[in-house]
């Protein structure tokens, strides 16, 4: 037997396998279902959230806070045209994306900041100062 399409063969493959454990082959994700993965970490002091975004550049990043939301949107350009040559395999997601995150009532919204780096986004989400315990007080009664 004489393997014509090596690529292809590897292609219908997957295809097959994920259509027999309930998938949509090599359809089953979109661009408008890319979605940057990210690490959400608590210390004493703040919040950090560190997302991979290997090709978004910073000027297409948007992050805002609304009612207790935190959200990240953004969009990876597509980094090829049609003249390039003939593509055999995209696993390169590209296209926009949106993260929403619930951020906890300790967190100093005012004191939020962001940088983008390398392909790295890292939020800082400072907690708001304890209050301390006021002293008891000795309410004279007249």
């Amino acid at each position: 037997m004489r393997w014509q399409s090596p690529l292809r063969e590897i292609d219908d493959l997957f295809d097959r396998t994920a259509r027999a454990f309930g998938g949509a082959g090599r359809d089953w994700l979109t661009p408008q279902e890319w979605n940057p993965r990210v690490d959400i970490v608590e210390k004493d002091d703040c919040f950090t959230i560190n997302a991979d975004l290997p090709g978004v550049d910073k000027d297409d990043l948007s992050i805002t806070l609304e009612d207790g939301v935190l959200s990240i949107k953004g969009e990876r350009h597509q980094e090829w045209d049609d003249d390039s040559g003939q593509v055999h395999r995209m696993e390169c997601f590209h296209g926009s994306f949106h993260r929403s995150f619930t951020i906890p009532d300790n967190v100093d919204a005012s004191a939020l900041t962001a940088t983008a780096k390398d392909g790295q986004l890292v939020i800082q989400l400072p907690k708001k100062a304890k209050e301390e315990a006021s002293e008891a007080l000795t309410i004279p009664i007249g």
